[in-house]
């Protein structure tokens, strides 16, 4: 198993390298079954909006699987995941596109396997939920939705308006969900 101190290693040779892109070995997750891989993209300069990095993520696959922005919907995957990836120290704040969307018009937030996220489930917010700038729902009118994010610094999320680029991508692929694998937990 890949340690923090091998990809961030990885990660720095990377930048000084100039790579535009970039990502970890996949870890696997025992309790979910499911792989995890952070992934780096400068984008044209600054990074990927939530969009980009979820059609990067879905096209990737490993071991079969195939790829998605990581849903993180129980605390102990979360703090497996801030162990497993502490964001801290990471350029731009170490922030970090995940699976989830919050729609405007509906006031719904749902993941990027298209599961509705109830708003009493698992959630782990900044304060404030939204980034601080000009754009959020209502402002501007057309808005659809708002990506999520993983804060670097407090390792909590945060809504942004679809246009907002970020370095950092969590990707997760999937246990598979036949019923065989999952009792026998196979990776």
């Amino acid at each position: 198993m890949a340690s923090e101190t091998d990809w961030r290693q990885s990660l720095e040779e990377s930048i000084r390298k100039g790579d535009p892109t970039w990502s970890s070995e996949p870890i696997f997750n025992e309790a979910t079954g499911s792989y995890y891989q952070l992934a780096r993209d400068v984008g044209l300069k600054n990074g990927i909006n939530w969009e980009t990095a979820n059609a990067k993520a879905q096209r990737l696959s490993f071991k079969g699987r195939k790829g998605r922005l990581a849903v993180i919907d129980t605390p102990e995957l979360s703090a497996w995941l801030n162990e497993n990836f502490p964001l801290t120290g990471l350029g731009y704040g170490g922030n970090t596109w995940i699976g989830l969307r919050y729609w405007c018009r509906f006031r719904q937030l749902s993941w990027s396997n298209s599961e509705v996220h109830p708003f009493n489930a698992f959630s782990i917010w900044d304060n404030p939920w939204y980034y601080r700038d000009e754009v959020r729902c209502g402002h501007p009118a057309d808005l659809p939705w708002m990506g999520v994010y993983i804060v670097g610094d407090t390792m909590r999320w945060r809504a942004v308006g679809f246009r907002k680029v970020m370095m950092h991508y969590l990707v997760e692929y999937p246990a598979p969900q036949s019923e065989d694998t999952a009792k026998n937990n196979i990776k």
